[in-house]
């Protein structure tokens, strides 16, 4: 059996193959269906350059660039590479190498399984992305899913334990947010009659989908080499998990949000559908790998 260090890196390289293979796909039905060139990155998540007016985007190429350099200056804070002289060979060689050893954590190896479940159930009907890096150091949102045909936005926070006080602090995090009008999304997507566009997003509830380490190695374990695999039995159940999750963080959230003209209270309004609509998701693939099931209300 492989175990530690060697079983991490085979997880992490396999990983990476299909978050890239996501991000291909993602970027060609983009421009293919709506126009858009280089939504995403290679490593999923939202590619802030070509919000660019330049490049068909919303912000100035001057907005843009001062953006990616505050991601350069958290990168050099978070890598503790301050006191190198700013812009230096010697700090972008350290903010590099804490970036490489970011990418292999297990954090961020959970996030990307947790995109590949989602994406492999709902790539259909929702485009599932993985935050821009000023939106993930900034507002904290690890990831979004947009409703392809209602344009609602599902944002995601991960982490590679759920249970126990770090489930607890996580669930008060979501509140938190929620608490405070919800999280803004400055590189946002967004749907409009079935066309993706860039926009910033406000107000948005943001929830909490996590792995055990057990239920990560298990799904890892379980998943096929490619995106034309088989969805695997743990897949499917590590999905139906989220669907329930995503349903009683909503209700529980919006039980918090008083005001009927809160901009976060129509947004968890809007995301009615969408739950229901992966609920159905869920109950159909539950269905065809494990029969007949009660219908999901």
């Amino acid at each position: 059996m492989v175990k530690g260090p060697e079983r991490k890196k085979g997880f992490g390289e396999k990983l990476n193959r299909l978050v890239g293979d996501i991000a291909r796909e993602e970027n060609e039905r983009a421009e293919r269906e709506c126009g858009i060139k280089g939504l995403l990155n290679e490593d999923g998540s939202v590619n802030m350059e070509g919000f660019a007016t330049e490049n068909g985007g919303i912000y100035s190429k001057e907005e843009v660039g001062a953006d990616l350099a505050q991601v350069y200056n958290d990168e050099v804070s978070n890598s503790v590479s301050h006191n190198l002289a700013f812009g230096s060979p010697e700090q972008k060689a350290r903010v590099k190498e804490w970036q490489k050893d970011r990418s292999e954590s297990k954090s961020n190896q959970v996030e990307e399984a947790i995109m590949v479940v989602l994406y492999n159930m709902l790539k259909a009907d929702f485009l599932v992305v993985r935050a821009a890096k000023l939106d993930d150091y900034e507002a904290g949102v690890d990831m979004f899913i947009v409703n392809r045909t209602t344009g609602a936005v599902i944002c995601a926070i991960d982490d590679d334990h759920k249970e126990g006080e770090d489930d607890l602090k996580k669930q008060e995090k979501t509140k938190r947010i929620a608490l405070k009008g919800g999280a803004e999304v400055k590189y946002g997507i967004t749907s409009h009659n079935g066309q993706l566009k860039r926009t910033k997003l406000e107000n948005l509830p943001v929830f909490y989908l996590g792995l055990t380490s057990d239920e990560f190695n298990n799904l890892m374990a379980s998943m096929g080499p490619g995106l034309n695999s088989a969805v695997s039995g743990k897949e499917v159940e590590i999905f139906s998990q989220f669907a329930a999750s995503l349903e009683s963080q909503k209700n529980s959230i919006g039980s918090l949000i008083f005001e009927p003209g809160a901009g976060i209270r129509q947004n968890i309004g809007q995301l009615g559908s969408s739950i229901k609509k992966l609920k159905q998701i869920a109950h159909a693939i539950q269905e065809s790998h494990f029969g007949q099931l009660p219908m999901a209300a």
